[in-house]
């Protein structure tokens, strides 16, 4: 059987765009007996990668793609300030804080009490069929880490699981920052895709919740005008995740072409030209690049950009009815998508 990574990168309240393109992509990957092998998200996409991860059978993968739906729409019903509760109140009562917000918000839409929904399930996440990789920072060391339902430690304590979603979206400086084991952790970043590509599927879909090139700017919401500065800083890094992720995308293409090439070369010349050593040095021009041959098959990787965008949405705020308008467009393109892949 095929099988598909999913990658789903950070972009706050613009991931319901994931969603969208899911409700079109999963079910026509389960029509072509495609198997959803690996789940992996930063941020917003963490957490729509934990709940995709809970399906273990087609039919359960479908349930927890509708729960998310449900969820999205709620956020857009009665609006952003639902998971961005910031007022004039909040510089007052955060004054000592490290952030805006307590994190409350991500919590309860991880453990159900936000909408009053079925809460991520870290038990039958920990142990489902498919992998899914959650990206975090690690505070201390400044450098990404992967919590993965595949480790030890999450097998033997899934609870883990959750924080770690909680914190693969607590971007600053609007949460805290989560601790976990004894670290304190935040989000995730840029999505890496070293160790999807080692996952050795045939596609790898990336959905990228933004427009491919765009320049974030503040917008014109409460919080954009009197805390101009912060946002900002907010912006910058934004845009320092989205050009990592686009070089990331490139890297992986260049790599996927590299396996056709030897892929090729195999076929043409067989075992009577195909030294060891030959070999060996195409295996340390992937290490060198940061990725791993595993010397089965090229993924086709498909980056997937947000074509159209609400006026007024951005990563943190969105008027009611911008989730809403996101849906039909996102499914038409990836309705698109598939069909140039020979998948719809």
């Amino acid at each position: 059987m095929a099988t598909a990574a999913l990658v789903l990168a950070g972009g706050g309240l613009k991931c319901a765009a994931q969603v969208w393109w899911c409700e079109e992509l999963i079910p026509a990957l389960i029509r072509k007996h495609i198997d959803v092998k690996v789940l992996a998200g930063s941020s917003g996409g963490g957490i729509n990668a934990a709940k995709l991860a809970e399906g273990e059978t087609d039919d359960e993968l479908l349930q927890a793609l509708e729960d998310l739906a449900s969820i999205w729409l709620a956020i857009d019903k009665i609006g952003s300030e639902v998971i961005f509760p910031i007022n004039v109140l909040t510089p007052v009562t955060h004054a000592f804080s490290s952030a805006f917000l307590d994190g409350t918000t991500l919590w309860g839409l991880v453990d159900g009490s936000l909408f009053r929904h079925r809460p991520l399930d870290a038990a039958k996440i920990a142990r489902s069929v498919r992998e899914l990789d959650i990206f975090v920072r690690n505070k201390i060391t400044r450098k990404q880490e992967i919590i993965s339902n595949r480790d030890q430690a999450a097998q033997q304590d899934p609870s883990l699981l959750l924080k770690a979603v909680v914190a693969s979206a607590s971007r600053h400086p609007f949460f805290p920052q989560v601790t976990i084991n004894g670290v304190p952790y935040g989000d995730g970043e840029a999505i890496s895709l070293s160790k999807i590509f080692q996952a050795d599927c045939d596609f790898i879909f990336i959905l990228l919740p933004y427009k491919k090139n765009h320049v974030e700017t503040p917008g014109d919401d409460w919080f954009s005008k009197h805390f101009k500065i912060s946002v900002e800083a907010f912006i910058t890094i934004i845009m320092q995740i989205q050009e990592a992720e686009q070089k990331e995308i490139e890297r992986a293409v260049e790599r996927a072409n590299d396996v056709k090439t030897l892929e090729a070369l195999c076929r043409e010349e067989q075992t009577r030209y195909w030294r060891s050593s030959g070999k060996r040095a195409v295996e340390e021009r992937f290490r060198a690049a940061g990725f791993t041959f595993r010397g089965n098959r090229a993924p086709r990787i498909i980056p997937v950009y947000l074509e159209y965008q609400p006026l007024k949405l951005r990563t943190h705020h969105s008027e009611r009815g911008d989730l809403l308008r996101l849906r039909e467009p996102c499914r038409v393109q990836m309705r698109d998508v598939l069909a140039g892949l020979g998948l719809y």
